[in-house]
C-alpha cells in the first residue's frame, strides 16, 4: 500500500516533474487550473488506496458466528459488523 507522499511523488513524476514540490510549484507559475486537475487525481488514488488497505485489514479480523451458519462450508455468514467496524479503516 501507497502513502500519501509516495502517490503525490508518483504522480509528479509522471508528469515529468521531479517531485510533488516542483510540481505545485511549476503549476503556481503557469497553469493554476493544474493543481486542481492534480489534486482531484491523488484524492482519488489515495482513496482507492486506503479503500484497498481497509478491505484487506477487516478482511483479517473479520469473524463468522456458528449460530449463523450451517453445517454447509460452501457458504460461510460473516458477521457484517466485524468488517465494518470503524477501527478497520486505514488512513495512509
Amino acid at each position: 500500500m501507497k502513502r500519501l507522499e509516495e502517490i503525490k511523488n508518483e504522480y509528479a513524476k509522471e508528469l515529468e516533474l521531479s517531485n510533488w514540490d516542483d510540481m505545485i510549484e511549476y503549476f503556481l507559475t503557469g497553469d493554476i487550473n493544474g493543481i486542481f486537475y492534480a489534486y482531484e487525481n491523488i484524492i482519488i488514488r489515495y482513496a482507492s488506496e486506503c479503500v484497498k488497505a481497509s478491505l484487506e485489514k477487516a478482511s483479517e479480523v473479520a469473524y463468522c458466528d456458528d449460530d449463523l451458519n450451517d453445517k454447509d462450508e460452501s457458504e460461510i455468514m460473516v458477521v457484517k459488523e466485524s468488517i465494518t467496524n470503524p477501527e478497520n479503516i486505514v488512513l495512509l
